[in-house]
């Protein structure tokens, strides 16, 4: 089955990243060049990160005696793992891409395996089947990983799958390739199993022996991690897919909840009506400006101004430009000195409300004020009085319990395909 639908082109790319790696990247290259897959139908891209050793050197000479095609791309400049890896996606003329590490390789069956897996299944993104892990010392084979099939709750409790996998080039394209904005420090694999995995893309697991080999060495990437590492990451991951991975707070990651910029509450005002002659946009919060006050925590209370002679239809409260958990106490309207009653509602982006608490996950936090029937109405104050309960990296750890209740409550309700087999068949007696 290893023939492609593409005229004239290889079925398979397999793609290489090299950074300083001379003394693996040939056993890698080799592997690809014994594999069981016709040569007409494969080629190797090797993209050279800048590197500083003799690797490039050894690459063209392996180039040379090749009887596959190989094609190798020198990047000027230092541009990392995940940029090195999408100009091999880029580049690859493959309909299959397979990712190997230049310290790792490939066993015979490899890349036979997992194209016909994709050739039977055109309706699968990608595939993976269990990588053998081995020390570079004593050659000695370890655990053994990505040894268990595609799962969105298991993965986001973590990683399990390793980046020696095969992908559609089409549809990797389609989902964005590997994240530029991922803090350059790995886990860019992962990332990507939980966009596809998010975005409801097939992964099929090829069953079986390993077919491919992690090496494990002093010089592995995720050896140099360290705990602030490791927390930018999940705090990133975090962020972008609503996981729960366990964050710990450090001064490094306090720093960057934290940049250097003044904690701001904003109210905005949507107005009707006409104001100096002027008419104001119903659609737009811009009249005049947004009244600003400085954040200092704890139970705090707002006073803000409206010009007179302004309908007000909409008010957007921005508690604050961080993450935070607070509580709105009151909410008052005030013209000529006394109190007004005004009826309204109130919509948000908040992750959870209750009770007149709110719990945001970003830093965009925003409360609608709506008056009932639409109207616009005068007062020339608004007073709301706010109680800080946590901010910062404390919200952040609250968002990830918050998440973690939620799935276990969601897993509660879920029925086991296999229980229900069992049900129906119980039901209708069905032997």
């Amino acid at each position: 089955m290893q023939k492609s639908p593409i005229s004239n082109k290889p079925l398979v790319s397999v793609i290489i990243p090299n950074f300083n790696y001379q003394h693996y990247i040939e056993e890698a290259i080799n592997s690809v060049l014994h594999a069981d897959f016709d040569p007409k139908n494969l080629e190797i891209i090797v993209i050279d990160d800048a590197s500083t050793d003799d690797s490039v050197k050894l690459i063209e000479r392996i180039i040379r005696s090749a009887n596959i095609s190989i094609r190798l791309i020198k990047n000027v400049t230092n541009l990392g793992l995940i940029r090195t890896r999408n100009t091999g996606i880029v580049n690859a003329q493959g309909e299959f891409l397979f990712f190997l590490d230049p310290d790792n390789y490939i066993g015979k069956d490899c890349l036979k395996f997992h194209a016909d897996f994709l050739m039977r299944r055109p309706d699968h993104a990608a595939c993976y089947a269990p990588v053998q892990v081995f020390d570079n010392e004593t050659k000695e084979y370890m655990s053994v990983i990505s040894n268990e099939p595609f799962n969105l709750t298991k993965l986001t409790s973590g990683n399990y799958i390793d980046a020696m996998a095969m992908f559609r080039k089409k549809t990797i394209i389609e989902a964005g390739m590997y994240d530029r904005r991922m803090p350059p420090i790995g886990w860019e694999d992962y990332e990507l199993w939980l966009r596809l995995a998010g975005n409801g893309y097939k992964v099929g697991f090829i069953e079986g022996p390993p077919l491919s080999f992690y090496r494990y060495h002093q010089s592995n990437m995720s050896k140099g991690f360290d705990d602030n590492d490791y927390n930018l990451l999940k705090y990133y991951l975090n962020i972008k897919h609503g996981l729960h991975l366990q964050l710990e707070v450090t001064k490094v990651l306090e720093q960057y909840f934290k940049p250097e910029k003044k904690r701001l509450v904003q109210l905005f005002f949507s107005t009707t009506g006409k104001h100096d002659g002027r008419p104001s946009n119903e659609d737009e919060f811009s009249f005049p400006n947004p009244l600003t006050r400085e954040f200092s925590g704890g139970r705090q209370g707002f006073t803000f101004p409206v010009p007179p002679d302004v309908e007000v239809n909409q008010l957007r409260f921005f508690p604050l430009n961080d993450y935070v958990y607070l509580k709105i106490n009151s909410l008052r309207f005030f013209n000529n000195g006394g109190q007004t009653d005004i009826k309204y509602q109130i919509s948000t982006n908040a992750l959870m409300t209750e009770d007149n608490l709110y719990l945001f996950d970003h830093t965009n936090p925003q409360i609608f004020i709506d008056f009932n029937g639409g109207t616009g109405h005068r007062f020339d104050e608004v007073f709301i009085e706010t109680e800080y309960l946590q901010t910062g990296t404390k919200v952040f750890v609250m968002v990830q319990e918050y998440y973690r209740k939620t799935m276990q409550r969601h897993e509660k309700l879920l029925i086991n395909r296999q229980e229900l087999k069992r049900r129906i068949k119980n039901l209708f007696k069905i032997k």
